[in-house]
């Protein structure tokens, strides 16, 4: 039998009794933090291809403050993350940016790929088979505060 992430469901979130929650590394500290979640995401992609962004709403652990963002998206290996750009826009001082928090890489579709083989590729409506790498994603997970 196939396990949860075999069959490709959620394995970032855990669930205990009082919801869902993730862990995070918290921003500018060695240290992991456990943020809870809303139940729900607020805003989520529908699309079938496309970056799988979700956001959910959630608090530090000993605050009733539900004005932070986690944000789970799909970024690509060939863009710098985006846990970065936002560590050099609060540098340089930009304003209106979200606040990184804490960032967390949890896999890329490479790691999800490995041991795969693909072979003979298929030509979709008789367009031309793409060259490009099949790999060049990651899942991230970052937790920002709404300016």
């Amino acid at each position: 039998m196939m396990n949860d992430e075999e069959l490709g469901l959620d394995t970032f979130t855990e669930q205990n009794g009082n919801g869902p929650s993730i862990q995070i590394e918290q921003d500018g500290t060695s240290g992991r933090k456990r943020l809870p979640l809303e139940s729900q995401p607020f805003t989520r992609q529908r699309a079938i291809v496309c970056r799988g962004t979700s956001c959910y709403l959630t608090k530090p652990p000993d605050s009733e403050d539900w004005s932070y963002v986690a944000k789970f998206s799909w970024t690509s290996d060939r863009r710098k993350p985006e846990a970065d750009l936002l560590r050099l826009a609060r540098q340089k001082g930009a304003e209106g940016i979200a606040e990184l928090i804490g960032h967390r890489r949890m896999t890329s579709l490479n790691e999800m790929r490995s041991g795969l083989k693909f072979t003979n590729p298929y030509s979709f409506r008789g367009l031309p088979i793409s060259t490009a790498r099949l790999g060049g994603a990651s899942h991230t997970a970052s937790v920002r505060r709404r300016p």
